[in-house]
Formats: C-alpha cells, structure tokens, sequence
C-alpha cells in the first residue's frame, strides 16, 4: 500500500472517529515523512479524551496527554517533538517589555514592532 492510501486510510478513520485504526496506522507503517503526522496522532488523542469526558480541553491536559502518548518511531524515528522556544535574547526583551507595562501589560500598538523586535 502506497503512502498516500495509508494517508487517506488515517483521515477516514480519523472522521469516523476510528481512534483506534488511526493509532494502528500510524504505528504499524513506515513514513519517511511524518511530522505532519504527529499533529493527526495528537489529535487524535485530544479527540478521544474529549468523547469520553466531554470537558474543554486545556492546554495541561493536552501537554499532559503529550506526555502520557509521545508518537511512535514509525512517524517520529528522532523520537524528539519539534520544540517551539523562545530564543533568550527575545524573552529578554519581552520581559523588559512587561517589566515597563505591569499596570497595563496589553501591547495593543506595540505588537509589530515587538514581533520585529525579537523575530
């Protein structure tokens, strides 16, 4: 079976709500590139707690359901999430920011040049 089929295989299963077969996918074929595939894998998992709580979501519980479910080597063999961090001297300045604006720490007009700011 072709990667595309296996692709289309997962998005059916994700719609019928098929949890399970995604996971069976997802773990049992190779891909050479799953990092998009890691986004269906949590999804998938935020989905499933959801059905059976039927609770909002939050961002600690989906942290925590990260933790509890990290994705298979067939889509992640670095076994490593791409992590999305501030560079330090950009924290710098958004703590000098807040640091200046603690009674008002809403930049409504200071937003671009902030963002250009620390890139």
């Amino acid at each position: 079976m072709s990667s595309a089929e296996i692709r289309s295989l997962i998005k059916l299963a994700m719609e019928n709500k098929d949890y399970k077969k995604v996971y069976e996918l997802l773990e049992t074929y190779p891909y050479d590139d799953g990092e998009d595939l890691v986004s269906l894998w949590d999804k998938a998992h935020y989905l499933e707690k959801f059905n059976r709580d039927h609770k909002p979501l939050t961002p600690l519980i989906k942290f925590r359901i990260r933790q509890r479910f990290p994705p298979p080597r067939s889509i992640l063999p670095t076994e490593q999430r791409q992590v999305k961090t501030l560079p330090n001297y950009a924290r710098q300045i958004l703590e000098c920011w807040y640091a200046e604006h603690q009674r008002y720490p809403y930049p409504a007009l200071e937003k671009a040049e902030l963002s250009r700011r620390t890139g």
